[in-house]
């Protein structure tokens, strides 16, 4: 009995035709040229063809994952959620813990230049202040970690150098081409240009 070919083996075999016919294929005249079309339409045919037939294959899986997402993202965001409102929690509280222990030896260091109190007391008061964790663990086996980062905030935007705004070429295409429709002054730097662009159907 005759093996059947698979559609991805028919696919594979079409494929290398058509690369086959890409190396060999060269627009010399006019007649070559009119080939192209046809050539063209067969491609998008077999295109087409390839679509359909990953889409036997995505569209159920599509279908379960879009399910998986209603039935549990809810939930995880929940998480999510539940994990940040938790850590601003213990960031604000670990802030505050340093911000107090930062007030006491100040206040200390004050002491000791007034003369209220002496060096060798002061250095016995700041040591017995409670130090301020940068890592809380526990008997489950958590552990929770205050690490000091750099992060940059752009308070004055107008002052940032040109050099680091990035163009929004959606807009200016948009918008150029809106100006050059109405017989308007072009956006400076914006130059519109035709090109050649072939179409199939």
């Amino acid at each position: 009995m005759e093996k059947k070919e698979t559609s991805i083996e028919v696919i594979k075999e079409k494929a290398l035709g058509m690369e086959t016919m890409l190396e060999r294929f060269q627009i010399t005249n006019n007649e070559d040229l009119a080939k192209v079309s046809d050539k063209i339409k067969d491609i998008k045919k077999f295109c087409k063809f390839i679509k359909n037939k990953k889409d036997e294959y995505v569209s159920p899986a599509k279908a379960i994952i879009e399910q998986a997402k209603l039935d549990y993202d809810p939930f995880i965001k929940q998480c999510e959620n539940a994990e940040v409102v938790l850590k601003m929690r213990a960031v604000k509280y670990h802030d505050e813990q340093e911000e107090k222990r930062k007030a006491d030896e100040l206040k200390i260091a004050k002491k000791v230049e007034t003369g209220y109190i002496k060096q060798e007391t002061a250095i016995n008061k700041l040591e017995s202040l409670s130090e301020v964790k940068k890592t809380v663990s526990t008997d489950n086996g958590s552990k929770l970690c205050f690490n000091k980062r750099k992060i940059v905030v752009i308070e004055k935007p107008e002052l940032i150098p040109d050099e680091y705004w990035i163009i929004d070429d959606v807009r200016v295409r948009k918008e150029a081409l809106l100006k050059d429709k109405e017989g308007k002054e072009q956006i400076p730097g914006v130059v519109i240009r035709e090109e050649n662009r072939p179409s199939s159907r």
